[in-house]
């Protein structure tokens, strides 16, 4: 569905490459055929990577993706990393949206509560980057890390790519997070999605041409959500609602609104507000960590 969507949505020409990270033999080779099926190429991961930790092993499969597939077959192109569960369901074209910027993401921000030391990266999961000409490409490190005593999840390492690259232009991914009640952007959705939606699905939408499925997995049960902690499963509702979405998009039954709603309206430089003020008076002043 998602090579389907790609190809009638996406309005620039382009290479679907499938990056294959089962963990068993059986899955790898179902992958690949399912690749196979709609015209793109499956590249296995390395059968070495631990997969005990999923932001980890996420950050890895991304960093071992750019380095020794993106950079070693696309070093001049444009590329753009898009997660399984990310659909487009509205027309797209990636060499517009990064016209006159190296690189666009849904940024992520984290602030030290006492030095205001900002980590700052990009999520992996609908990212697009111009390797034309891209400096400290060596830097495109996608994996977890801890910075200025602040630590972060997938991708925070790409921390230091960006402090060691000012003059590289970012666009920022512009996102509702999850639709949800409680976000005040039930709105987002068209009127007959409306009709079908629950709280708990809790999907989220990308620059109103992107559909995110969203933990599909176990691995947040615990985190207090509804969809993490009822007697109900809602898996099977919720894929039925983004398979009937993404499949009236492509029939033309459902058209995204026109809204107006993001969520962080920060930007780039500020993306979590002004750091809190710094007592300097018994350290002599703060130490710069990049």
């Amino acid at each position: 569905m998602q090579a389907r969507a790609l190809k009638n949505f996406f309005l620039d020409d382009y290479t679907l490459i499938v990056i294959n990270d089962a963990q068993s033999d059986d899955m790898r080779a179902v992958i690949a055929a399912a690749a196979e099926s709609v015209g793109a190429e499956a590249i296995s991961t390395p059968d070495y990577l631990d997969h005990s930790d999923p932001s980890s092993v996420v950050g890895k499969i991304v960093t071992w993706t750019m380095q020794e597939v993106a950079l070693q077959r696309f070093n001049d192109s444009v590329v753009m990393l898009l997660e399984g569960d990310i659909f487009p369901v509205a027309r797209f074209s990636p060499l517009d949206f990064l016209e006159g910027y190296s690189i666009a993401g849904t940024q992520q921000g984290r602030r030290h509560h006492s030095t205001g030391f900002l980590l700052r990266y990009l999520w992996v999961g609908i990212l697009l980057v111009d390797l034309k000409g891209l400096p400290n490409k060596h830097l495109l490190n996608m994996e977890t890390a801890v910075v200025g005593d602040v630590g972060g999840d997938t991708a925070s390492a790409m921390h230091h790519f960006f402090a060691a690259s000012p003059d590289v232009n970012v666009r920022r991914v512009l996102h509702t997070s999850h639709v949800h009640t409680e976000n005040g952007n039930l709105n987002v959705l068209p009127a007959a999605a409306r009709e079908r939606y629950e709280d708990a699905f809790r999907i989220e939408l990308f620059e109103r041409s992107f559909l995110h499925y969203g933990s599909a997995s176990n691995w947040k049960v615990g985190r207090g959500f509804e969809y993490f902690n009822s007697a109900e499963d809602f898996l099977p509702a919720k894929t039925a609602f983004v398979v009937w979405f993404v499949e009236s998009a492509l029939n033309s039954s459902l058209e995204m609104p026109a809204y107006d709603y993001v969520f962080e309206m920060g930007s780039w430089d500020n993306p979590t507000g002004p750091p809190p003020p710094v007592d300097t008076s018994s350290s002599g002043g703060l130490k710069s960590e990049l």
